[in-house]
């Protein structure tokens, strides 16, 4: 095992994302701590060839579990823009008034020769070039002086008289400064290891000079694992990749570390880590969600007409209309299709909520398979989705209007909204975003009398616990009924359409009440539950207070 620990000295992490120079990189990235340990083995005079060969093993090893403050326990600092001096002063320099003032005696010269004094004097064309040579020397000298810049090119080095440009310093303090990289297989000879610890002893920051560090190895992570590498996750990070050594030397001979550069690197998918003790889960699979990015953003009152509609496009496009895992029903021996007595896809909307500026809009929409989906549904849903995209994709919505929807096909596209991690947790307490649809219609629940109103309650609770357990979860400790917002961006019961079942004169309009939930351990979700689950209604939001760590 291979255990490398960074401790930030200053409290503090400043790096910006690759891909975003606006944000905070948390947690650091393995790759950037690969990089700066390839910059302190360079930069001596003998380089070690000891040292070579162990970054040339460290970088086979492949992407590491990371232990780590979660976000959620790191706090970022506002983004401001600052204006600074460059450090490249070559522009400065190339801007000197020093060239401007031997021009102008130059010139006046030629303008003294051409008067006649004693000297050969010109002719009409040289007496037109001096002219021309003085009045330029002179705008020159006048431009410098009203820029407020030093008339000498050793005062332009000084930061006061350097052009500013725009910066930014994202910077990340997380409650524990110490940050460790594990390689659980790695097995490396003691000479490796110990030629690897002299050059991350050489290392003295990473990201921004303002964040120093200790790096080392040590024999055991400082704590549990906080994100782990996966093949389809929640989100991505630069790893190291074998030849990244020689990559890096490569870039360094073109750019001498003065042009714009990229890190030549690889890319992981990371998650959570997930505790072996955390084993409650719902039915519905907690990864590999079918993600379309929504354009125009939709109204959460309209989050059943887009399931609805979503279903229906990818029925129309499947091999077979009927197929079970997409429609909910097989068919029976009568020629009749009945509803499937065991788990299949749901439709869900993605809203933006549980944050302070949440304004309760569908960022995207998502099929959500059963977590025991055979790879036969699994390719059917794929091949759906396929044909689907290939044509208009667009979901058509009635009076909500049409919406185009394209599926984000790497995780961690979109917004976080539409990433699967937002609404999976774990957690131990969990809040309806699109209301709860009850199975049966409880009497009294709005009545007048309290006693009544009270009886109602209680089968209402106990509806909504059997909804948890009806989907894999443990029964939760308690339960909250609400009619208002649970959570900020969703909206009150009453503004969401009803939700109907039956046709004709069977038609029923079901009851819809939100929820609270808490549970006694972590579960992990998503948690979509009632008769309307399968269309997006029931669906949850894990208030991260209750994520474990």
């Amino acid at each position: 095992m291979l255990v490398v620990q960074i401790r930030l000295l200053a409290g503090r992490y400043v790096a910006t994302q690759f891909d975003n120079r606006g944000k905070a990189e948390w947690p650091p990235h393995p790759a950037r701590l690969f990089a700066a340990a390839v910059a302190a083995w360079a930069d001596v005079d003998d380089r070690d060839a000891a040292e070579r060969e162990a970054l040339q093993w460290w970088e086979s090893l492949g992407p590491p579990t990371i232990a780590c403050s979660l976000p959620r326990e790191t706090a970022t600092r506002s983004v401001v823009t600052h204006y600074v001096p460059v450090n490249d002063v070559s522009g400065v320099l190339s801007r000197d008034a020093s060239t401007a003032y031997s021009d102008l005696i130059r010139a006046i010269d030629l303008e003294r020769t051409s008067a006649g004094n004693g000297i050969q004097p010109l002719d009409s064309r040289a007496q037109r070039r001096a002219l021309t040579a003085i009045r330029s020397a002179q705008a020159k000298t006048l431009n410098y002086a009203r820029s407020g810049r030093a008339p000498h090119t050793a005062l332009g080095i000084l930061p006061e008289h350097r052009t500013r440009q725009a910066r930014t310093f994202p910077s990340t303090t997380p409650a524990d400064e110490v940050v460790t990289f594990t390689w659980s297989d790695a097995e490396g000879k003691p000479a490796q290891i110990e030629a690897l610890d002299r050059v991350l002893g050489r290392i003295a920051r990473l990201g921004h000079s303002s964040s120093p560090v200790d790096v080392a190895v040590v024999e055991q992570p400082s704590r549990e694992p906080a994100f782990e590498p996966v093949e389809r996750g929640q989100f991505s990070l630069r790893t190291p990749v074998p030849g990244q050594l020689e990559a890096l030397i490569a870039a360094y001979a073109d750019h001498r570390g003065t042009e714009l550069r990229t890190l030549a690197t690889g890319t992981t998918d990371y998650r959570q880590h997930r505790p072996a003790m955390i084993a409650a889960h719902s039915d519905f699979d907690d990864e590999s969600w079918l993600v379309f990015d929504l354009h125009p953003r939709g109204s959460l009152l309209n989050a059943l007409a887009l399931t609805r509609a979503l279903r229906g496009a990818l029925l129309s496009n499947a091999t077979d209309p009927s197929l079970p895992v997409l429609s909910g029903h097989e068919p029976g021996q009568d020629g009749l299709t009945r509803p499937l007595l065991h788990p299949h896809a749901a439709y869900v909307a993605l809203p933006f909520v549980g944050s302070k500026h949440a304004d309760g809009s569908i960022h995207a929409v998502a099929v959500v398979r059963p977590r025991g989906a055979t790879s036969d549904d699994r390719a059917a849903v794929a091949e759906a989705v396929g044909r689907w995209q290939e044509g208009a994709a667009r979901l058509l919505c009635g009076r909500a209007g049409g919406y185009d929807a394209r599926q984000l096909r790497r995780s961690g596209q979109g917004s976080r909204t539409a990433r699967e991690a937002t609404w999976v947790g774990p957690a131990t307490r969990w809040s309806s975003v699109t209301p709860v649809v009850l199975d049966r219609h409880p009497k009294g629940l709005h009545h007048v009398e309290s006693a009544r109103r009270e009886r109602a309650e209680v089968h209402v609770r106990r509806t909504l616990a059997d909804a948890c357990t009806n989907i894999g979860l443990p029964e939760p400790t308690s339960v909250a009924i609400r009619f208002d917002s649970p959570i900020r961006g969703t909206k009150p019961v009453r503004a969401f359409p009803p939700y109907a079942v039956g046709q004709g004169s069977r038609r029923r309009v079901l009851q819809l009440v939100h929820a609270d939930f808490t549970f006694a351990e972590p579960v992990t979700g998503p948690i979509i539950l009632g008769a309307g689950r399968y269309f997006g209604y029931g669906l949850c939001w894990p208030h991260p207070s209750g994520v474990s760590s």
